[in-house]
């Protein structure tokens, strides 16, 4: 049979064919019913939609309680009266052994009751219990709850007042409270209502720890105020693990919370929580779970604080570990004129919502459909929103506080889709989410032009892996940080013309302005030549690069075009240094296209070995030399623009060009062309153009500005007599300027005057 409430006679001795529950403001004849026949809790409203308290209408739940029976009360509890028929049974206040309610029977609970460690308490579908003022059922640590009801016969808890024919209402006795063991980021903590019952741990051992089951449950009328800030919830869940079973549960006027969950693991489904009078869903301390399949319906509230959700990580560490981090999913929540917002974020929480519908309708001044409060919560880049609608009365969906402005919740809310797989989100800059790249980048990875990238360490792209960066996308280092792509792997940076790719430091991104070696730079390990075999790369002395033989000499490790890159150099150690770029063995099927490279604390572009060809490339700004090449570089540059306009000392140069240190004619020799070039130095700076240790190279139309004041520095240098007598140095419709006249030099054997003859062409070797 099915069975209706009324306000003038007991709630389990009726006969009629419905359980209806009466909205509190009078309603318009709408009605909301609630199908447990079918498994969920999921409502359907009929007649006017809004959710004002002033026009919703009856709710009707699809239900039955068992008729009286004549089974007596169980062993520890007391029979004290008879309600039509009904045995009425007083529960202990101390359960300690295991308890079984049988159905025909009602139960009242009368103070704290407390399922002690190791005991399960069981209650059959159908039954019903009702509480007194103050009073409420705890299911403490080491303790189980078996309250496993049908969809046509749920469980009732309510209160006395109701069950003696008054009007049902929120506060009316305390509620139900599990107490479990699983981790909060407090570590084992104490119950608010009562001190001496504990909850959680600082540990993951408990996690997937089961307090029972919990199906098919209407719990009503329910909180109260043990004390300021230490409230009885309609269902408070601390601590409790993830093999618990709570599912079809709806909770109705609650004094204060409908449900609360102090961390834990715990996952619900199909929840429906009305007339809470604070919040309708709260969590806290490090609640890693879910709900699927969430109504929430404010009808009445206590102040503008009362929320559809409000959730926090820790008051005292925003960033406490665990992180509340739950997921949501195929929601709605309505609230009223004064109630405070649908979602209400802060504390450093986070939070993943799925599918889901939120209607406020509060008219309170500043109110939003969605508020994140705290930078911590801003940040943690543990919130996300996928397939969510915000609809607000008052024309408010965002709003911020506590260093979030309302437009930094609305760029959260807009993300929608998470960070690529293998990223993880940081928080949001601007309208854009933060993805922080994997230490090692094993498999092709393709990044969203949608997100902003953040390099933390050696972000190494591993061997037979591809990085593909869209046009448009900004990448940001911190300190000491760099991209290096390995030899057998590829970086495709298809930047465009009016979409470039920008690679910048983190303190430029987070407005503390621009300048040299905010971050590491950009790196490809090739395998082609060099006149060194396979070498070890300075910045880290395990990653390897270049070979003995022409075998790779065409590899490509993929393309660069129309890329910028700021702000960089690090020295990892003495005379190990990042470079803005670094190409190491690169092979010529590498296209290198449209390069910006400025304020380098380093080199802006060095060169080891390899085969690659360069093409229009502009370097402004760097530290120590603008060019360097030495290894056996037998590539190119055509369209070359170089500004020196900041140096470390006279040794920083335009171009600084080696073969071999060690071994000034070793095979293959650096020889170069560089073409189409214009090279500017400073007054503080060294040559523009300085070739050392038996390089070869060819230039080719270009012109040399030296501005530098300092004694001896010419516009072009030659040293070591290797570099003077190899015949692999040519000049061809260059101009040397130099602003204090001196436009050659030599040195270690070489003599000025014959840089000036091989500079014309007319130097004969000995």
């Amino acid at each position: 049979m099915k069975l209706q409430t009324s306000k003038s006679l007991v709630l389990s001795a009726l006969t009629a064919t419905t359980l209806l529950l009466t909205g509190c403001g009078g309603g318009d004849g709408d009605t909301i019913t609630f199908n447990y026949g079918d498994g969920t809790v999921t409502p359907t409203t009929t007649g006017d939609t809004t959710t004002d308290d002033s026009t919703l209408g009856t709710i009707v739940i699809d239900g039955e309680i068992n008729a009286p029976g004549t089974t007596p009360c169980p062993a520890t509890t007391t029979e004290t009266i008879t309600l039509q028929g009904y045995k009425v049974c007083e529960l202990p206040a101390s359960i300690t052994s295991n308890l079984t309610l049988p159905t025909g029977n009602m139960y009242r609970i009368t103070s704290a009751v407390l399922v002690e460690d190791g005991v399960t308490l069981t209650i059959e579908e159908g039954t019903q219990l009702f509480g007194t003022t103050g009073a409420y059922l705890a299911v403490k640590q080491g303790a189980k709850l078996n309250a496993d009801a049908t969809s046509q016969r749920p469980i009732v808890f309510t209160s006395e007042a109701e069950v003696l024919g008054g009007a049902a209402g929120q506060g009316q006795w305390g509620g139900l409270t599990l107490l479990g063991r699983a981790q909060t980021n407090k570590g084992e903590e104490s119950y608010e209502a009562d001190t001496s019952l504990k909850f959680g741990s600082a540990t993951t051992d408990f996690n997937a720890e089961s307090s029972g089951v919990l199906r098919n449950l209407i719990i009503r009328n329910t909180g109260y105020e043990v004390s300021t800030d230490a409230e009885l919830n309609g269902l408070s869940l601390a601590g409790i693990g993830s093999g618990t079973i709570i599912e079809n549960i709806l909770v109705e006027n609650g004094a204060d919370d409908g449900i609360e969950l102090w961390g834990g693991t715990v996952t619900l489904q199909g929840v429906s929580i009305i007339n809470a009078f604070d919040d309708s869903l709260d969590w806290d301390h490090g609640w890693t779970g879910s709900v699927n399949g969430l109504t929430i319906i404010q009808q009445t509230v206590k102040d503008d604080g009362s929320r559809g959700i409000e959730a926090d990580n820790d008051g005292s560490n925003h960033d406490g570990i665990p992180r509340s981090n739950p997921t949501i999913e195929n929601f709605t929540i309505s609230t009223v004129a004064n109630a405070g917002e649908g979602i209400y974020l802060r504390e450093g929480t986070g939070g993943k919502f799925v599918n889901g519908i939120v209607n406020s309708n509060s008219t309170v001044t500043g109110i939003a459909s969605l508020m994140i409060r705290n930078t911590a919560t801003r940040d943690n880049g543990e919130i996300s929103f996928s397939g969510v609608s915000l609809n607000s009365t008052n024309n408010i969906n965002f709003s911020g506080k506590d260093g979030v402005l309302a437009s930094e919740t609305e760029a959260i809310f807009n993300l929608g889709v998470p960070c690529v797989a293998g990223t993880i989100q940081d928080g949001v800059i601007g309208a854009k989410k933060v993805c922080v790249l994997p230490a090692s980048i094993t498999s092709n990875m393709t990044l969203s032009s949608a997100d902003l990238y953040k390099i933390i360490s050696a972000v190494l792209v591993e061997s037979g892996a591809t990085l593909t960066i869209p046009a448009g996308i900004t990448m940001y280092g911190t300190d000491g940080s760099y991209l290096a792509i390995k030899q057998g792997a590829k970086l495709e940076a298809n930047g465009r013309a009016d979409a470039r790719i920008l690679f910048t430091s983190e303190i430029a991104i987070l407005g503390g302005g621009d300048a040299q070696g905010q971050w590491g730079g950009l790196t490809l390990l090739g395998r082609a030549q060099t006149n060194k075999g396979e070498e070890s790369y300075e910045a880290d002395t395990s990653l390897k690069f270049g070979s003995a033989t022409t075998d790779f000499n065409t590899e490509s490790s993929g393309t660069l075009r129309y890329l910028t890159i700021r702000n960089t150099g690090y020295e990892v150690s003495i005379d190990a240094e990042l470079n803005g770029l670094s190409l190491a063995g690169i092979g010529s099927g590498t296209v290198i296209d449209n390069i910006i490279v400025e304020n380098g604390a380093d080199d802006g572009i060095e060169l080891w070995g390899g085969t690659v060809g360069l093409t229009n490339i502009t370097i402004t700004n760097a530290f120590d030399d603008s060019l360097d090449w030495d290894h056996g570089w037998t590539g190119s540059v055509d369209g070359l623009v170089i500004t020196q306009s900041n140096v470390k000392d006279d040794g920083s140069r335009g171009i600084e060009a080696d073969n071999d240190g060690s071994n000034h004619d070793g095979i293959p020799r650096s020889n170069p062309t560089v073409a189409n070039f214009s090279i500017t130095t400073t007054a503080a700076g060294g040559e523009g153009i300085y070739l050392r240790e038996g390089t070869g190279a060819k230039f080719i139309t270009g012109t040399v500005n030296s501005k530098s004041a300092v004694l001896g520095i010419a516009a072009l240098m030659i040293r070591n007599t290797a570099t003077r007598d190899n015949g692999e140095i040519a000049f061809t419709a260059v101009t040397l300027n130099s602003d204090n006249n001196i436009n050659f030099s030599g040195k270690d054997g070489v003599l000025a005057s014959e840089t000036e003859a091989i500079f014309n062409g007319t130097y004969v070797a000995p």
